[in-house]
């Protein structure tokens, strides 16, 4: 009986997380993921930095198949920088990313206009767009993530860029 008790509670830890449940283990969430594990849209997330120059940043694009391709940007001019394609296992992560942080009830426009040299991030999915202006980009709350636009902004940012950023090699 102790046993079963423990093992329901850890299965409700992991579902309350984020993280499918033990026994929904590869099951969609939240409507990002489709039955067989890809994004039910493609996924867009533009970053740019507002200066004397113009605008520029990154554009990344995550197709349904995981398929995803990353874009500088500069001045609406975007060039091909790299690409590659997510793992099933990195899709489910993408999937329980974008259903913890909530995307689809991310507020259209959020943030304040600065005076000079504005910071956007803008997220677009499923028809819908998200975005987010300010002086700085957006900082994560580490002690309550998604308790604000901005942190939930912050938090789809950092783990969108975690995800498709290759890790790097050790010097030896």
């Amino acid at each position: 009986m102790r046993l079963a008790t423990m093992i329901l509670s850890f299965v409700g830890l992991m579902s309350s997380v984020g993280l499918p449940a033990l026994a929904g283990a590869g099951l969609p969430r939240g409507g990002y993921l489709t039955k067989d594990g890809k994004l039910t849209k493609q996924l867009k997330v533009l970053q740019l930095q507002g200066g004397c120059a113009g605008f520029t940043g990154v554009q990344y694009t995550i197709a349904r198949d995981g398929s995803w391709a990353l874009e500088t940007v500069f001045n609406d001019k975007k060039t091909p920088k790299m690409k590659g394609k997510l793992t099933q296992k990195e899709l489910m992560k993408l999937g329980a990313l974008l259903e913890k942080f909530a995307l689809a009830k991310l507020p259209a426009k959020s943030g304040k206009e600065p005076g000079a040299n504005p910071h956007t991030i803008d997220f677009e999915f499923a028809g819908k767009k998200a975005s987010l202006i300010g002086q700085m980009p957006p900082q994560l709350d580490p002690k309550n993530p998604t308790g604000t636009v901005e942190s939930r902004f912050a938090g789809i940012w950092e783990g969108i860029t975690a995800l498709l950023t290759p890790p790097r090699k050790k010097e030896e």
